[in-house]
């Protein structure tokens, strides 16, 4: 790595990571926001919604992960199976800016697990 590099590891949710993915959470809704006014404020749904992506995550076959650098965590996915697909929904907030967006990947397989 060069000098001023960060190091991104990819890891599991755990469930100490829960007030980064709600900061996370409330920031998407802001971003929102700005397009949609009418919307509910982030800090009024942060907290909600990602208790409810645990409890989804916690039913099987989908996942949350975490993106940090050094000790901080700088973004967060979820992915799903979706019928025959995997549906990946990615978020990150850092000073720069937010990134997000989601994607499907259709397998044509018969059966699909999902493993984090």
């Amino acid at each position: 790595m060069k000098n001023g590099d960060v190091l991104v590891r990819i890891e599991a949710f755990q469930r100490f990571d829960f007030a980064a993915v709600v900061e996370f959470v409330e920031a998407i809704q802001e971003h929102e926001r700005e397009k949609v006014p009418e919307l509910r404020p982030g800090q009024e749904i942060g907290k909600q919604y990602t208790e409810m992506l645990m409890r989804v995550v916690d039913d099987g076959n989908r996942c949350i992960i975490v993106a940090r650098a050094d000790t901080r965590t700088i973004g967060f996915a979820c992915a799903w199976i979706n019928g025959t697909a995997i549906r990946w929904f990615v978020t990150t907030h850092v000073s720069t800016g937010m990134f997000r967006t989601s994607l499907s990947i259709k397998t044509g397989a018969e059966k699909v697990s999902l493993h984090c």
